[in-house]
């Protein structure tokens, strides 16, 4: 770089999970640096970054069914990042049962749901076949 000329061209960086805005004169606002940026002395610049936004992940959408502990459930409110949801039972996977000990919690992956229902022909004969 000269004294008196254009700083001219600066790499540009990467960083995973963030966006370059750019080389700026300060960690924090300061005044952009371009190319054409006229070198008046001595001068540091730095990267400045954005954080990437992302949706956390989530779990099955309501109204979606998964099986979990011997029963078919369906989600009522889905789980989000770490936020449990809810479901429903709908009727356990082995055709014959009639009553069983009900979880209070089941998981789908990673996501936790919390049974909050029994669905009224949970139990009945061939209910929901």
């Amino acid at each position: 770089m000269d004294y008196g000329a254009p700083i001219g061209t600066l790499p540009v960086p990467s960083r995973f999970g963030y966006t370059f805005n750019g080389w700026y004169t300060a960690r924090t606002g300061g005044n952009w640096v371009t190319a054409a940026t006229m070198v008046k002395g001595e001068i540091t610049v730095y990267a400045q970054w954005t954080a990437n936004q992302t949706e956390p992940d989530a779990g099955p959408k309501k109204g979606s069914s998964f099986n979990a502990k011997a029963f078919k459930f369906k989600v009522t409110k889905q789980a989000v990042g770490n936020k449990p949801g809810a479901v429903q039972l709908v009727r356990p996977l082995k055709k014959k049962l009639t009553s069983a000990a009900i979880p209070a919690e089941v998981r789908s992956g990673s996501f936790k749901y919390y049974v909050e229902s029994v669905g009224d022909r949970a139990f009945k004969k061939n209910a929901g076949r």
